[in-house]
């Protein structure tokens, strides 16, 4: 408890830096480092439970609100670009993780869980099924959100326009306020977020409350989302991801960690070169930044409200591409395991 406390109290404090230091995103990545810098000096587990139900249920609810019967409409018109995003970082992985397994001591089926654009927990268990090495897989999976959430708001922040980085403060001038709406949807939100833990959705603290949420705000019209819990939302998040990195992952990586970040930072190029191929087919570039970047669908969801992405876009993106991972990639990994042996 005293370690989740203190954990807490760090983020905190390095949430409130990074917004003083005027840093990209900083409440987020301020969340980040100073979490990082927390675990591998103190140690310790991960963020609890808990941190994840409410840093994902805010961003489900806050998604939620936004719906309205014209997205989907419109979000019809997108199955097309998120199937070649899918393809194109299916590809990357797969060529990048084979040429891993050459260079490096990670079997292909362990490279490939580690690099794969998916939750840590979805692809340590599937490494563990096919006898990978787990470590290794959390602990690049870790590194991987933590450069992708660090890197993408500094990226950000040099290559969006200016008018769109304005349009995201007049957006958040005109943001939802404390009402009883806002109470009651932010009750259902985190309500159907414990209860997406505690079944095992997969994804189902993000997922259910948009989708409630996102039901009774169609029905009814009357989801309302404060802006002032977006930044609580972010120190929460920034909190959950640095967590997951300990010296003892560290280690693991030590012979490795130079090909890794080259990969990690590959990633990074191809986010950008999607998201520009996206703009130039009209989408708005902070919109294509986050819904192409590998990181979670409540990350860059956080992130694309603070630079003025459509952030229903970006979670359809994110959503179109985990289920893409989850469905595609144990079958594939199991043919290539029996090829390798």
């Amino acid at each position: 408890m005293l370690h989740t406390l203190l954990m807490l109290l760090i983020a905190v404090c390095g949430s409130l830096m990074g917004a003083k230091l005027k840093l990209p995103a900083g409440v987020l990545l301020g969340a980040i480092i100073s979490t990082v810098a927390f675990q591998l000096i103190w140690g310790g587990d991960s963020a609890p439970s808990f941190v994840k139900i409410i840093s994902q249920g805010l961003v489900g609810t806050h998604i939620g609100t936004l719906l309205s019967r014209e997205d989907f409409t419109r979000l019809k018109n997108l199955w097309l670009p998120a199937i070649v995003l899918l393809l194109t970082l299916l590809t990357f992985n797969l060529s990048t993780a084979w040429v891993l397994s050459l260079i490096t001591e990670m079997s292909i089926v362990t490279a490939i869980c580690a690099f794969a654009p998916c939750s840590i927990a979805d692809m340590a268990l599937l490494c563990q099924e096919l006898g990978g090495n787990t470590g290794a897989v959390v602990a690049v999976q870790s590194l991987r959100l933590i450069v992708i959430l660090s890197l993408t708001p500094l990226l950000a922040a040099r290559v969006i326009p200016r008018k769109e980085s304005e349009h995201a403060s007049v957006k958040m001038k005109k943001s939802f306020v404390w009402n009883r709406y806002a109470f009651t949807t932010l009750g259902i939100g985190l309500s159907v977020s414990v209860l997406g833990y505690v079944l095992h959705i997969p994804a189902g603290c993000l997922s259910l409350p948009i989708i409630v949420v996102g039901g009774w705000q169609l029905l009814w019209g009357k989801g309302n989302f404060a802006a002032s819990l977006r930044k609580p939302a972010q120190c929460l998040s920034g909190m959950l991801v640095g967590s997951y990195i300990v010296l003892e992952q560290l280690k693991l990586l030590a012979q490795s960690l130079l090909p890794v970040l080259l990969v990690l930072l590959g990633f990074v190029g191809l986010n950008y070169l999607l998201a520009k191929a996206f703009y130039c087919q009209g989408m708005e570039f902070a919109t294509a930044l986050f819904s192409t970047a590998p990181g979670g669908m409540s990350d860059m969801g956080l992130l694309a409200t603070e630079f003025g992405g459509d952030l229903v876009t970006v979670a359809f993106f994110q959503q179109i591409r985990y289920v893409g991972v989850v469905v595609l990639y144990p079958p594939i990994i199991h043919l290539l395991a029996a090829l390798s042996k």
